[in-house]
C-alpha cells in the first residue's frame, strides 16, 4: 500500500487494467463494463452532468429509460460498496472518500515510468456506445500519451546524469 491515494481514501478506484473497487476493509469489487466506463468518466474528467452521463452510457434509450438506469446503476454501487462511491448532489462526481489510480499517475510516473502498467478500462470495449466508444479511446490515448512522455522524460534524465 505505498499509494497514499489509496491508504487517505475510504475506497480505491482502479480503473488500469481490471477495473475495480477496492474497499478499505480490503474487499476487491470488480466493476462491471457500464460501471467501470461512468467512474472513469468522473476521474478523468471530473463532475459530469448526469444527463451526459445518461446518454453516453445508454445511447438507444429514451431520456428518462436513461435517467432510470443511471439511478438504478448509482443505487446498486452504493450498495456493493457499503457506501457512496458517487456524488449525486449535483453534477455527478467521484464521492469525497473515493480515490482513484488516476490520481497518482503522475507522480507513480514521475518516480518510475514503468510503474504504471495496463490499459485504461482494461480490455473492456464500448463499440455499442458510439459517443462513450470515442470518450474511452480518446481517455486511453491520452494516458499513453502521459506515460509516454514520463517514460521518455525519464530517458533522458538517466541520459543526462551518465553524460555528466
Amino acid at each position: 500500500m505505498d499509494d497514499p491515494t489509496l491508504a487517505a481514501a475510504a475506497i480505491h478506484l482502479r480503473l488500469l487494467a481490471v477495473p475495480a473497487l477496492l474497499r478499505g476493509d480490503g474487499v476487491l469489487l470488480p466493476l462491471e463494463r457500464k460501471d467501470a466506463a461512468l467512474l472513469a468518466m468522473l476521474a478523468v474528467d471530473g463532475p459530469t452532468p448526469r444527463p451526459r452521463v445518461a446518454a453516453l452510457l445508454w445511447p438507444d434509450a429514451e431520456p428518462k429509460k436513461a435517467r432510470n438506469n443511471l439511478r438504478q446503476r448509482l443505487f446498486r454501487l452504493r450498495r456493493s460498496a457499503g457506501r457512496d462511491v458517487v456524488d449525486e448532489s449535483g453534477a455527478l462526481a467521484l464521492a469525497a472518500a473515493v480515490g482513484h489510480d488516476q490520481a497518482a499517475v503522475q507522480a507513480q510516473l514521475a518516480q518510475d515510468p514503468s510503474a504504471v502498467g495496463g490499459e485504461l478500462l482494461g480490455s473492456f470495449g464500448y463499440e455499442d456506445c458510439a459517443e462513450l466508444d470515442d470518450w474511452v479511446r480518446s481517455a486511453r490515448e491520452r494516458f499513453r500519451v502521459r506515460r509516454r512522455d514520463a517514460r521518455t522524460g525519464a530517458a533522458d534524465r538517466t541520459r543526462r546524469r551518465r553524460a555528466a
